[in-house]
């Protein structure tokens, strides 16, 4: 049942494997995945910061790579402030071989010496968390915000970075940033078109003549057209004219598409975070056209 097959279609019972006739039914083959293995939502083990040891995480340091920066209850307050100048960290972890005691900050080291002194190490160490790489992100989310940071560890059971609320920070400001910035570029074109509709510079039928696919109602503004119409609108050569700017049409139109083509891949959710600076550039373009927007 060869031909079956080739248009994703079964037989219940096996055809090739039944001696007399009877009842079959006819399905749908199973859709296979095409991604196995990609990870559904964003792990926590993802992000820079919880691996940056990994590339050394030997805790014994059998292998001869370097250890990760953690200290015992019992090294000095200078040894841990000059392991977080030396390692660019603001939090060390506090171990004893690879089992987390706490944390060391230089929050939970001025808070110790406030109070006390003549304070050591045992006196700065404050409770830390750990989570695995596995992790979901969002699920974590909470406990970040609540300490501050927590510790990663990998499949190993070996810590491998320290993710703060900075780095959630950068995380989602690459993630959300696409999204702002597009949600501005059209909101700008949607009022620049709308401002020329308003004046008489543009017509309501002219709109609706950009407007692509069957069965689409007339537009009556330009919220009513997508960026590939707006492509199609600001185009023509006699409505370009009508805008009054400045500028080469054929290379604004060409930018647009680049934005076009960008939001096509966040919107079908690319796992690999897109290049704005095209973004940024189109937006500087409608800024300074219209300042004051």
């Amino acid at each position: 049942m060869a031909d079956l097959a080739a248009e994703g279609l079964q037989t219940t019972p096996d055809l090739d494997a039944q001696n007399s006739w009877e009842s079959v039914q006819i399905t749908r083959l199973p859709q296979a995945d095409t991604h196995p293995g990609e990870p559904v939502g964003i792990k926590i083990g993802s992000l820079e910061a919880a691996k940056i040891w990994a590339a050394g995480a030997d805790p014994d340091n059998s292998s001869g790579t370097p250890k990760i920066p953690s200290l015992s209850r019992d090294a000095s307050l200078a040894t841990a402030g000059s392991m977080m100048l030396a390692s660019h960290l603001d939090q060390l972890p506090v171990t004893a071989g690879r089992v987390l005691e706490g944390a060391v900050s230089w929050r939970s080291i001025a808070r110790a010496q406030f109070v006390n002194p003549h304070a050591t190490l045992r006196d700065a160490i404050v409770p830390a968390k750990e989570v695995q790489a596995e992790d979901d992100l969002l699920s974590v989310i909470p406990q970040i915000v609540e300490s501050g940071f927590v510790f990663v560890r990998d499949r190993r059971n070996v810590l491998t970075g320290v993710v703060t609320t900075a780095d959630l920070s950068r995380t989602f400001d690459t993630l959300t940033r696409p999204f702002l910035l597009i949600a501005e570029i059209e909101r700008r074109l949607r009022k620049i078109i709308d401002r020329k509709i308003a004046d008489g510079s543009f017509t309501k039928e002219e709109l609706s003549a950009a407007v692509q696919g069957e069965g689409r109602d007339p537009a009556v503004s330009a919220a009513d057209l997508t960026i590939s119409e707006y492509q199609t609108l600001l185009g023509s050569r006699e409505m370009w004219e009508r805008l009054g700017w400045q500028a080469d049409r054929k290379i604004f139109v060409k930018a647009l598409d680049e934005v076009r083509q960008i939001r096509n891949d966040i919107m079908h959710f690319d796992p690999d975070p897109p290049d704005t600076s095209p973004l940024v550039g189109f937006l500087d373009w409608l800024r300074l056209q219209h300042p004051k927007d």
